[in-house]
């Protein structure tokens, strides 16, 4: 899960996996991959298919990938109409 912090920038705040805390913080820090997708949208993003999604996250799905993982989701969390953070699976 990413949380925006008062500035606006996302920050990881709770993870499932060391595994997916360094992922997290390469796809907050390169500013590229489904969390940050969802963030700019405010709607959820789902790619079952990381192997084919480079051209979505150049950056994302190699390091994903590396890591071990194959699919990628992002849920906005929103207060009211106050968007919050993303919860990514």
């Amino acid at each position: 899960m990413a949380l925006v912090d008062p500035e606006g920038k996302l920050r990881p705040l709770a993870c499932s996996s060391g595994r997916v805390h360094l992922v997290k913080l390469f796809e907050i820090q390169s500013q590229d991959g489904p969390c940050l997708e969802c963030w700019r949208r405010g709607e959820a993003v789902q790619e079952n298919r990381l192997a084919t999604a480079q051209a979505r996250w150049p950056l994302f799905v190699p390091a994903a990938l590396g890591a071990g993982f194959r699919s990628a989701y992002a849920l906005p969390m929103r207060l009211r109409d106050e968007h919050l953070a993303q919860t990514v699976h």
